[in-house]
C-alpha cells in the first residue's frame, strides 16, 4: 500500500487559528472515497461538518465539500472557536505506554470473545492469524503509541515506513464497513472505560474518541453512519 497518487486525490490545507488535531495537510484519495462535508469533519475532529469552511486554496472562493475535485487544493477551517482537544501527536504526552498496551488488551480481549450474530466475521476479521488475545494485541498498542507522537514502537517491530504503509495493508476496505466500524468503536468505547483512559482529564478522553473517528474518516462510509458513529462516541 502507498500513499494515494497526486492525479486520484486533493489536498486539505488547515488554515485556523485553533492548532490542528491532525495534520496540517491531508491528501484524500477521491478514487476511495466519495467527498462530503461529514468526512472532512472526522478527519480534521470537528463534531459538527456545518462549522467547517472549505475554500479553494487558489481563488479562496467557498467550496461545497461534496465538490471536491482530485488534483485540486482546498484550505479548511472551522468558523468560530471549535471544542477544546488534544492534538493526535500530543496524545502519548498525556496517556503514557502502559496505559496504551492495557487498552489494546482490553479491546482484543473483547474481540477475542465476541461471536454473536455478525461478531463471528468480525472477530475472524480483526484477530487475523493470532492464536491468543495477547499477541492480537501487541501491534495495535505500538501503532497506537508512535502515531500518537511517542517512541517509535511500531517501527522499531516493523521497519521505517511501516507506520503508514503496513496499516492500510491491514485495513481493507472489507474490514472497516460500517458494521464493522460500529463494532469495532463499540468493542473500544468499552476498552476505555475499563482502563479509565484519560482519568479525571475529559479533553484526552474526548480527543481519543475523536481519534477513532479520525481514523474512520479514511474509509467510505455514507454521512449517516458518520454521524451514527460520532453519536455513539
Amino acid at each position: 500500500a502507498a500513499l494515494p497518487p497526486r492525479s486520484a486525490s486533493c489536498m486539505l490545507l488547515w488554515e485556523s487559528e485553533q492548532q490542528c488535531f491532525c495534520r496540517e495537510s491531508i491528501r484524500l484519495d477521491l478514487s476511495k472515497l466519495t467527498p462530503a462535508a461529514e468526512t472532512v469533519a472526522a478527519i480534521f475532529g470537528s463534531p459538527d461538518a456545518t462549522a467547517l469552511v472549505v475554500c479553494d486554496a487558489s481563488t479562496s472562493s467557498r467550496v461545497d465539500p461534496a465538490a471536491l475535485v482530485a488534483g485540486g487544493r482546498y484550505t479548511v477551517r472551522l468558523e468560530g472557536r471549535g471544542p477544546a482537544w488534544v492534538p493526535i501527536k500530543q496524545l502519548a504526552a498525556r496517556v503514557d505506554e502502559r496505559t496504551v498496551q492495557r487498552l489494546s488488551a482490553a479491546f482484543y480481549a473483547r474481540v477475542w470473545a465476541d461471536d454473536v450474530a455478525e461478531g463471528s466475521a468480525f472477530r475472524a476479521i480483526f484477530v487475523g492469524h493470532a492464536t491468543r488475545a495477547s499477541d492480537a494485541a501487541d501491534a495495535p498498542w505500538r501503532w497506537l503509541v508512535e502515531m500518537w507522537g511517542g517512541p517509535k514502537r511500531y517501527s522499531e517491530r516493523y521497519g521505517d515506513g511501516a507506520l503508514v504503509t503496513r496499516m492500510l495493508s491491514k485495513h481493507a476496505a472489507v474490514r472497516m464497513r460500517f458494521a464493522f466500524c460500529r463494532r469495532w468503536l463499540e468493542h473500544m468505547l468499552a476498552a476505555m472505560e475499563e482502563v479509565r483512559l484519560g482519568g479525571d482529564d475529559p479533553a484526552v478522553s474526548e480527543s481519543v474518541r475523536r481519534y477513532w473517528l479520525h481514523f474512520f474518516g479514511f474509509f467510505e462510509l455514507s454521512g449517516t453512519e458518520r454521524r451514527e458513529l460520532r453519536a455513539l462516541a
